[in-house]
């Protein structure tokens, strides 16, 4: 089964479910919460799609919880463990029909919304349907079949529905049988309701993930042999929406439409279709390429990116502030359907512990072994001005960089802490403004000089990176993680401040690369790849256990790179920075400025080395391809020279870099129709679009 690394899923539970009819049906459902000290945004009700059951998206809603969304999913009448772990598995696997899977959604969206108001307060986390496969045509049916010939939803239940997302649903399939067929076929469901036979699914068509594929092929609750009826709903159901349903959609409720372009069972055709049909008022189709059916089971980071992209679109429309459960919430007592619950607990416990020590003074000691990819949890701190990320800003020219750090940082990857943005009086007044458009915070700062010229500084433009200290005189937040604004930002970090643990003089940081491929003249001497702390470093190992520094190390294994380091703020130590650099003759020696004084000043144990995953320096990934996977980047770092100012790599390009460049370019183009959700066209048009050099990269 798929799944996917999270520092802080928050809570999972397994429940039985009666709806009460005649007969009375017990439905299998599991619930996914966020960690309690992060605020709840919205919440999720899957509906999950044909021969599978909700299980096979524990990976996804943990991911969805990790987000600050609620996640429950139950197996639906006819399948997963509802039908096979009830008292007739055989008479009951497949026994359903459309009609009663939209009564059943309508009692578990009843259900699922007094649970919310239960624990939030009325109407406090509004909730999103999200269907894959038949339950994406199950989805996008509930929407478009009230009304006086279908008694299931009743029109004021679609008022509980925030908005809709519709994965690979089944419109129409690649395969699709003549229409006339499903026709034909009625009567003998009607003569024959327990006639079977060996639905044509195949594993290796549902994701190109083999581990998935397998998974699949050896589940029980996926089996094949189906009742004949089960597809008459889908069938029938899926042409109705495309031809006269679609007429019906409440123009003032939200639908995104994603669809796998090389899905092999549905056709994204008719998702498309629906898309251009529809009357709503917010619509959008989202085509992934080369993607398979199950878009959230695709191989690596694939997956997440896919997910990512729903998460945000959820939070785009839905209220920042979230809510956290009302006090006493914690004993909330299910609705009366709640016949019983097999498990309510913490979700992936640790997987490995942080090899840390306390020292003397109560600081923490050694690597961040236990960081990545384990889960910890919380530290139970709240989260107003627990931290923040900052970053220095002081010419125009970096503002691209910007503008997609924060998208990445903040919305696509959905950070619950704010970003500081530090400037100086060279940046712009306009400048400014459009910080302030991206939603971050504005902090003018000071600039921060040695007292004495530099003699040996690799470039400089560097002179200006002393000023990224200023980040130790933001004191308001308990934790800072100065991040560099040539970054993009591939997987949410949170756990750098939620679960690193740092004694109040130690900063942790990623290694600096000093292979030098390039050969750069003014780079020292001892730079070579023998000298380097990632030379010996192997995946996977180097995901949780960075380079251990000894007494036998080279002088390079402690020099660090302070494109992001993770800092205890305090005014008093930055007097002292400021001190030093400003009488300390060595200083004017650096080639690096402030990263070898950082190195300096936190020398042994102040130094805790992060894996190289949270500040993946470009060059290494070709420098160390034993160490570096592209699925695994959490934070790539554009040193050297940037995408915005080099040019978009045309396909199959083969210059240096350019496979790194093209992800920067991809947000670039994804969020250039929006503005990155800045108001002004003309702030975008004079600091974003002037300083982009938007032609191919031909060296």
């Amino acid at each position: 089964m798929a799944t996917i690394d999270i520092a802080n899923p928050g809570t999972d539970e397994q429940i039985w479910i009666e709806d009460g009819g005649s007969p009375s049906v017990r439905f299998f459902a599991k619930r996914f919460s966020p960690p309690a000290d992060q605020p709840t945004r919205a919440a999720v009700l899957l509906v999950h799609g044909y021969i599978e059951h909700c299980s096979r998206f524990d990976h996804v809603g943990k991911y969805y919880a990790s987000k600050g969304i609620e996640f429950f999913g139950f197996d639906q009448r006819g399948f997963g463990r509802t039908a096979k772990d009830g008292p007739n598995p055989r008479r009951d696997y497949t026994n359903t029909s459309w009609l009663e899977q939209f009564k059943d959604i309508e009692f578990m969206l009843k259900n699922y919304r007094s649970w919310l108001d239960d624990k939030y307060g009325k109407d406090k986390v509004p909730i999103y349907l999200v269907g894959h496969s038949m339950g994406g045509g199950l989805a996008l049916g509930f929407m478009t079949r009230n009304g006086s010939a279908f008694n299931y939803p009743a029109p004021q239940t679609l008022d509980l529905i925030h908005g809709v997302i519709a994965t690979g649903p089944w419109l129409r399939l690649i395969d699709q049988p003549p229409s006339i067929l499903p026709m034909i076929a009625k009567p003998a469901f009607t003569l024959l309701p327990f006639l079977r036979h060996r639905a044509p699914l195949k594993p290796e068509e549902i994701s190109r993930d083999k581990a998935v594929q397998e998974d699949n092929r050896q589940d029980k609750y996926c089996d094949t042999d189906v009742l004949l009826k089960s597809i008459h709903g889908p069938l029938t159901g899926g042409i109705s929406i495309l031809t006269k349903d679609y007429k019906a959609w409440p123009e003032s409720k939200p639908v995104l439409v994603t669809h796998g372009e090389a899905d092999l069972i549905t056709n994204p055709k008719g998702s498309k279709e629906f898309i251009e049909k529809v009357k709503a008022t917010d619509k959008e189709y989202k085509g992934w390429p080369e993607y398979f059916h199950e878009c959230h089971n695709e191989p690596g980071n694939d997956k997440v990116v896919f997910l990512d992209y729903c998460i945000d679109w959820i939070l785009k429309r839905t209220p920042q502030s979230g809510a956290s459960p009302t006090s006493g919430s914690s004993n909330v007592t299910e609705p009366a359907a709640v016949i019983a619950a097999d498990a309510s607990a913490q979700i992936d416990e640790v997987k490995s512990n942080s090899n840390i020590s306390e020292n003397g003074n109560g600081a923490a000691m050694g690597v961040a072994s236990g960081l990545v990819p384990s889960a910890a949890k919380s530290n139970g701190k709240a989260s107003k001005r627990r931290a923040c990320w900052a970053t220095l800003l002081t010419r125009d020219n970096y503002v691209p960089g910007l503008v997609v750090l924060s998208q990445t940082l903040l919305r696509d990857h959905g950070s619950k802490y704010p970003l500081v943005v530090m400037v100086t009086s060279t940046l712009s007044e306009r400048a400014r403004e459009v910080i302030e458009q991206l939603g971050c915070e504005v902090r003018e700062v000071a600039p921060v000089l040695p007292g004495q010229k530099s003699t040996s500084q690799a470039f400089e433009r560097f002179t200006e990176a002393w000023t990224k200290l200023r980040a130790f005189e933001l004191d308001e937040f308990e934790r800072v993680v100065m991040i560099d604004s040539d970054m993009l930002i591939r997987r949410n970090m949170d756990e750098l401040i939620d679960e690193l643990p740092l004694g109040s003089h130690q900063i942790a940081a990623g290694f600096a690369c000093t292979c030098n491929p390039n050969k750069i003249a003014t780079y020292p001497d001892d730079w070579i790849p023998a000298n380097c702390a990632f030379t010996p470093q192997r995946h996977p190992e180097c995901l949780t256990k960075p380079t251990a520094i000894t007494k036998d190390s080279p002088p390079t294994f402690k020099l660090l790179n302070s494109g992001l380091v993770v800092i205890t703020p305090s005014q008093t130590t930055m007097s002292q920075m400021i001190d030093q650099i400003q009488t300390d003759p060595k200083v004017a020696a650096y080639r690096f400025p402030d990263q070898d004084f950082l190195a300096d000043w936190f020398e042994g144990e102040g130094y805790v080395p992060l894996p190289w995953i949270y500040n993946a320096l470009k060059p290494t990934r070709e420098c160390h391809p034993e160490m570096w996977r592209d699925e695994e980047v959490r934070n790539i770092h554009y040193i050297l020279n940037k995408p915005w100012t080099s040019g978009y790599p045309l396909p199959d390009s083969k210059v240096q870099f350019a496979d790194v460049h093209r992800w920067w370019w991809d947000v670039y183009r994804r969020i250039e129709p929006t503005r990155a959700g800045m108001t002004s066209e003309s702030l975008w048009n004079e600091l974003v679009v002037a300083n982009i050099k938007d032609e191919p990269q031909l060296e």
